[in-house]
């Protein structure tokens, strides 16, 4: 099982087009909305710290495995905060449950140090997108224009589950003492040639993302050591070794994880999100590492000697 975990802001939905360009492997996809995005709610949606979105991973993790009695090998996926939450998560199923089937950890363009130094122009980044769209067509104008989403067809899928309908006149609602946030009846998705336009209101992002700002360090605060101490196969998806910091660097030279450049050709196309960008470049990458550990693979087949057969004799000399 491929347990994918989305980054801030977006949905289980950015996984959509990487999962369908798997290739080779026998595996089952599960992209949760996280707490406080899409279509899941909670008692306390604000509440996006890293200790509890890990454990509701966790928690999601027992769940499935009891209600499905599942011991296929667990691999968990991560992109961004998704990347964090990864490792955090895995750390705390291990320690719930050491007899967890957990065969991976592949991580997404997420490095603890470059995280951390980002993080005082993040409220600026934010408060750059749009707090209104006219329509979902709109949206999808907005995020080619601004490269947050460079492929058509992932946001056409992703981008309508990271917004919600607001009547017009209506203050626009957080996530911080509100509980929980209505979303419309339906989330269409986008067609390339029309959107869905109404007469009156707007769509704001689902998840107001400046008021998890008080979780921002913790989500990332000590990540290289925890993914470098998780006792499996782990790959780190990224765009460049300029990004490794210096806890990362010296574990790749000892050989503790993998680390999966993506091609240069990918890069001048894809954005922050190149899983949806370049959904066939990282959808390679991670059939290679389950491959690389035989996760998702039939079994060897031995054949066995039949009966009365012997084995040929040396050759002399």
């Amino acid at each position: 099982m491929l347990l994918c975990l989305h980054g801030g802001g977006y949905t289980g939905l950015s996984w959509g087009v990487l999962a369908a360009e798997l290739r080779g492997i026998q595996c089952q996809v599960v992209a949760p909305d996280l707490r406080g995005h899409g279509e899941t709610r909670s008692p306390d949606d604000a509440d996006l710290a890293a200790e509890t979105l890990a454990a509701d991973v966790a928690e999601l993790w027992h769940v499935l495995a009891a209600r499905r009695r599942l011991t296929t090998p667990l691999v968990l996926v991560g992109h961004s905060m998704g990347g964090a939450v990864a490792v955090w998560a895995a750390r705390r199923i291990l320690e719930e449950d050491a007899s967890c089937p957990l065969a991976g950890v592949a991580v997404i363009d997420v490095v603890e140090g470059t995280a951390l130094a980002a993080l005082p122009s993040m409220r600026s980044v934010l408060s750059a997108r749009p707090a209104r769209f006219a329509s979902l067509k709109e949206a999808l104008a907005w995020a080619r224009a601004t490269h947050a989403t460079t492929n058509p067809s992932a946001a056409r899928l992703s981008l309508p589950s990271q917004l919600r309908w607001e009547e017009a006149g209506a203050a626009t609602e957080t996530t911080r003492g509100a509980g929980v946030l209505p979303l419309p009846p339906s989330l269409p998705s986008i067609s390339e040639d029309g959107g869905v336009d109404q007469a009156r209101g707007g769509w704001v992002w689902r998840t107001p993302l400046p008021d998890s700002a008080p979780f921002w360090d913790g989500w990332y605060r000590g990540l290289s050591p925890a993914f470098l101490g998780l006792p499996c196969p782990k790959v780190l998806v990224l765009a460049g070794t300029d990004r490794l910091d210096k806890a990362l660097t010296i574990g790749q030279m000892q050989g503790r994880f993998q680390l999966a450049l993506l091609p240069q050709a990918c890069l001048d196309l894809a954005g922050h999100a190149v899983h949806e960008d370049a959904p066939g470049a990282v959808a390679g990458i991670l059939s290679g590492f389950l491959a690389r550990h035989r996760v998702g693979l039939p079994g060897l087949a031995i054949p066995s000697r039949s009966p009365g057969t012997q084995h040929p004799a040396p050759s002399p000399g």
